[in-house]
């Protein structure tokens, strides 16, 4: 038997179903990662497929169909629709990247308080300032909500504190030099720095950052070391 309810997010993919309808992956507030059907969707005489847009902030009325794949929109109700991402294709990539992440690792159906509210201030951001420092940090700050936090104070095998800073890719964390083994990166003080910047900073102090190119370079190889060891399909950037 469905249910009526209703809930707020972010749509994070859109898809072609059929001929006219369209089939939608919301980043809902109350449920997580939702799969949605608006019937008539790319029907140009219905006014719902407008509120439905890749990256708008929508309320959504819907049927909710125990155990089924998806469920069936009856109203959309547009709050907010980003345009700058339909109009700058580097603000498009960085939403595309942060919704790849949540599709890829956020199973359906899963209520998620802190990463929605995460995902919602990074994508308010992203759309007024852009900066590349807001990925990384929803990155890193995302990976820990699933239990992944770096300790970026002590070395992973003997917990002393860290003076020199190698990421080892086999063991997923930092370890000190006495400790070192394997494949990995070595990072400067100051990149580690920036690596706890991003991960204890509030989003709207990370997007004031000015990140130098050495610095992205060796954060986005964390980031992928990082990713790749605890999740199974993580994004490419």
């Amino acid at each position: 038997m469905a249910i009526i309810e209703k809930t707020e997010g972010i749509v994070i993919r859109r898809e072609r179903f059929r001929s006219t309808s369209k089939m939608v992956t919301l980043f809902s507030k109350d449920y997580g990662r939702l799969s949605l059907l608006a019937k008539g969707g790319f029907d140009p005489k219905r006014l719902l497929g407008g509120n439905l847009e890749p990256f708008s902030l929508t309320e959504i009325t819907f049927y909710y169909r125990e155990g089924k794949e998806y469920h069936l929109i009856s109203g959309a109700s547009l709050i907010y629709d980003f345009p700058r991402f339909r109009s700058e294709t580097e603000r498009f990539f960085y939403a595309s990247l942060l919704s790849s992440f949540i599709i890829k690792t956020l199973p359906k159906e899963v209520k998620q308080s802190s990463l929605y509210q995460l995902f919602l201030s990074t994508i308010f951001l992203l759309d007024r300032v852009g900066k590349e420092s807001l990925i990384y940090s929803f990155l890193i700050k995302a990976a820990s909500f699933f239990g992944y936090q770096p300790n970026l104070l002590s070395c992973l095998r003997c917990s002393r504190q860290l003076k020199s800073f190698f990421f080892s890719s086999q063991r997923g964390g930092f370890l000190c030099a006495a400790c070192r083994e394997g494949e990995g990166i070595d990072f400067q003080l100051e990149e580690a720095r920036r690596l706890k910047s991003l991960l204890l900073l509030p989003q709207r102090e990370v997007g004031k950052l000015e990140l130098g190119e050495k610095e992205k370079e060796a954060i986005r190889s964390f980031l992928a070391f990082h990713l790749n060891f605890f999740f199974p399909n993580p994004p490419s950037f």
